[in-house]
């Protein structure tokens, strides 16, 4: 399309002949175009309005060619802004009559690029650009009912709309306000019109657009003028329709969802919302903030996400009601990408207020409102490929209140959804876990983004300073979840020790925190002996310290070692935890053996952090660092990691070692390149790592560690199935890596059979010693656990 060479390239050059660029030439160009408003019959020929749009394009080019040549007092630009007639009525006239002509859609289209160009290139304290804002000329353009149908039309208006609006500033704002019009203020107007299109690249404009207008209200905000309350009437009706997308929006997610298809995209415009909606609030008008807030409040967030929570699974034909937790997965994408407090804190009143005013008690009970007409409309219009051609109308009735007064406290009623994220804590396990961990991120996040204490009291988050300060209904749904650790998985419990070490030693204003540290600790010990016991019994099955290997035995010591890696970890945010939804919600995980270990360690990590003095770490949140205590026995292991690192020099001597490679298709044991033919490297014996090195070159008698594995985290397997074709002889290391991470695998290759028995023999020896060392003290310590 010619709009968009003319966007992203520019004019097209005119080098060749800009001798002919003269102020007479243009004043004879204006002439033509003056000539032809007058007789409008004329366009009815097809050859004069071929005429005509060579004439604009001409009269684009030269004025354009002028400004970035000769600058503002270029003497095209004095001859077009002095021509006689005046150029501008002549091509608002030209606009008014082009339907005469069968080429109406291209005269509007070279009209919309003759215009974009010229406010391009213009600057805005331009003597240019201040003669296109004289008589309303921009105005009228931006507000005349083009034909829509023909792509390049609608691409140059909206890329000219945005355009216009980037040349906003303090001085010239007040000049696109027009009182006496109907549409006083077309450049906002007709731009949220396109709010609805399917076209991504168009709503990205109208989002530009929108933002640069609210930008250059800041400054005139101190007395407002008139133009800043019409344009928070009109975006009273903007907003109302952006709520209305973001509900349908959400109901597509959840209908997809519920049908097993892919998200990607409904989230990323969700996305885009949110964050228009952050930088529309970042702005700080009081006018548009109070009519966005309550919008969105009124038609989305309460009647859609809060309503959702307290309704029941069945409730899944009621309009507007989507599952409670992706209502919650929702809410925290706004508590993550929304950093306004009015807003949260309107949120945190409706989730965890005993007692909310009645207006927010009937959104949040009753249906939806309706979406506006206007809403309808276009919507219908945008969908049958059409435009909606009259303004939306405003849709607040006058005197209407804000639904989120947090200090008011006349016609309270009390909250159902807070009791509803209460009864989710009390269903742990099952079906419902995914939605315990969901309303334990939701009071999570409650807890420490309100930094209003009082609130925090009022709502039962904190504790008072009564005779009794323990009992609090978050503490008891806290206790609640801890006393079944064992039935819960990692990323549940992950989110209650993070919350427990928050609500008892995370803020320091919290009020009687100690007695609550008490009553955590006293359900920590609690839960942690239900486990031990459970534990204890599958140790002494499994672990019955006997020579030699058993698949039970490796079952157990595996299922340790993870869920060992996995408590050490630092808590993770609501946000990072909730990043992969989908697996996150499908890991209702593991053996009654994995539970009851996962229980007894976080338990036991729960109590070492809550009875440590933090003020003596002298840093901030150190409870929320991830632990390094080794796993049990570990102490001889950990003397060799120390002496072998990865590629520091050690003295090998005339240490035994096994010739072998390393190359192709594996992994390189530097961890992440890819070798392309085989490495000569040594195996040398250890009795607890798998140590692969190079000689040092430079110095006699040392080596460099190329790959440090511990052996415990190792299984052993010679000549792999699916190893490449032609390569013989070869010892693949499955290594246990990380929580979360796959598993890495290394195959090294040896020259002939001997060396590879020789070295698996090795390795599955000295493996079986660390592993039955491993049981013993794996056994041990399960039983130094109490258990009365």
């Amino acid at each position: 399309m010619a709009f968009w060479n003319w966007q992203q390239q520019g004019p097209r050059p005119v080098q060749e002949g800009t001798e002919s660029f003269t102020p007479q030439l243009l004043q004879k160009l204006c002439s033509v175009v003056a000539g032809v408003a007058q007789n409008p019959a004329d366009l009815a020929d097809d050859k004069k309005a071929n005429e005509v749009i060579s004439v604009l394009q001409r009269i684009g080019e030269m004025l354009v060619w002028g400004v970035n040549v000769q600058g503002d007092m270029s003497p095209l630009v004095d001859a077009f802004i002095t021509a006689s007639p005046p150029p501008l009525p002549n091509l608002r006239e030209l606009l008014m009559k082009t339907h005469m002509s069968r080429l109406k859609s291209r005269i509007d289209c070279q009209l919309l690029q003759t215009t974009h160009v010229i406010v391009q290139n213009a600057p805005p304290e331009s003597a240019l650009f201040n003669y296109l804002l004289s008589g309303w000329f921009l105005n009228k353009v931006v507000a005349h009912s083009f034909e829509f149908s023909d792509e390049d039309v609608m691409a140059t208006f909206i890329t000219t709309v945005n355009d216009i609006a980037k040349k906003l500033n303090e001085q010239n704002f007040p000049l696109f306000f027009d009182q006496s019009s109907s549409n006083s203020f077309p450049l906002f107007s007709e731009a949220v019109k396109f709010f609805h299109h399917p076209n991504e690249q168009i709503r990205a404009n109208v989002i530009s657009t929108t933002l640069y207008i609210f930008d250059q209200l800041r400054p005139a905000m101190k007395p407002a003028p008139e133009y800043v309350r019409h344009i928070a009437q009109q975006s009273n009706t903007c907003f109302t329709h952006v709520a209305c997308l973001c509900r349908d929006l959400w109901v597509v997610i959840d209908n997809d969802v519920k049908s097993g298809k892919s998200v990607r995209q409904q989230l990323s415009l969700q996305t885009d919302l949110l964050l228009y909606l952050h930088d529309v609030l970042a702005f700080g008008i009081p006018e548009l903030n109070r009519v966005l807030i309550d919008r969105f409040l009124v038609y989305a967030i309460l009647p859609v996400l809060v309503r959702s929570i307290a309704s029941s699974d069945n409730r899944g034909d009621a309009e507007y009601v989507i599952s409670p937790a992706l209502a919650m997965v929702i809410l925290q994408d706004i508590f993550e990408r929304v950093k306004h407090a009015p807003l949260l804190d309107a949120i945190f009143v409706a989730l965890c207020d005993p007692v909310v005013p009645a207006r927010v008690a009937e959104l949040c009970r009753e249906s939806a409102p309706k979406v506006p007409p206007s809403w309808a409309t276009m919507t219908e219009c945008w969908q049958r490929g059409g435009r909606p051609t009259s303004a939306p109308e405003i849709t607040t009735e006058p005197g209407e209140q804000p639904v989120h007064p947090l200090d008011e406290r006349r016609g309270m009623e009390s909250n159902t959804v807070r009791r509803a994220l209460f009864d989710i804590l009390d269903g742990v396990g099952g079906r419902r876990e995914p939605l315990t961990l969901l309303a334990v991120c939701t009071l999570y996040t409650v807890l420490t983004r309100s930094e209003n204490t009082a609130f925090l009291v009022q709502c039962g988050l904190l504790p008072t300073s009564g005779p009794r300060p323990d009992e609090t209904p978050l503490s008891d749904a806290v206790m609640s979840v801890l006393r079944r650790f064992d039935q819960i998985n990692s990323a549940t419990i992950q989110m209650i020790v993070r919350f427990a070490l928050e609500l008892c030693i995370g803020k320091d204003h919290f009020v009687a925190k100690s007695r609550v540290k008490e009553r955590v600790l006293q359900y920590a010990k609690s839960a942690m002996k239900n486990a031990a016991l459970t534990l204890q019994d599958e140790a002494n099955k499994a672990l019955s310290v006997k020579p030699g290997a058993s698949p039970e035995r490796e079952k157990f010591l595996e299922s340790f070692m993870v869920e060992w890696a996995a408590h050490l970890q630092t808590p993770k945010e609501p946000t990072v935890m909730l990043q992969d939804v989908t697996g996150l919600l499908q890991q209702n995980d593991r053996s009654d053996r994995a539970k009851a270990i996962r229980a007894v360690l976080y338990c036991r990590r729960l109590q070492e952090d809550l009875v440590r003095d933090w003020r003596q770490e002298g840093v901030g949140k150190a409870y929320l660092k991830p632990s390094k205590e080794p796993l049990p026995g570990l102490d001889r292991e950990a003397v060799e990691l120390t002496t072998y690192r990865v590629d520091e020099t050690f003295k090998l001597g005339d240490a035994n070692r096994i010739r072998c490679f390393i190359a192709g298709s594996s992994v390189d044991f530097s961890f992440g390149q890819l070798t392309a033919e085989k490495i000569p490297v040594y195996m040398v014996p250890t009795d607890h790592l798998v140590l692969l090195v190079r000689p040092d070159f430079d110095t006699p008698q040392w080596a460099i560690p190329k790959l440090v594995q511990t052996l415990r985290d190792v299984s052993i397997e010679t000549e792999p199935r699916d190893a490449r074709p032609g390569c013989e002889n070869v010892l693949r290391l499955q290594c246990l890596g990380a929580p979360g991470e796959s598993l890495r695998f290394v195959d090294i290759f040896f020259t002939d059979p001997r060396r590879l028995h020789c070295a698996a023999t090795l390795l599955e020896e000295r493996r079986n010693k660390v592993r039955q060392q491993l049981a013993g003290d794996i056994k041990a310590f399960a039983d130094q656990i109490p258990t009365r």
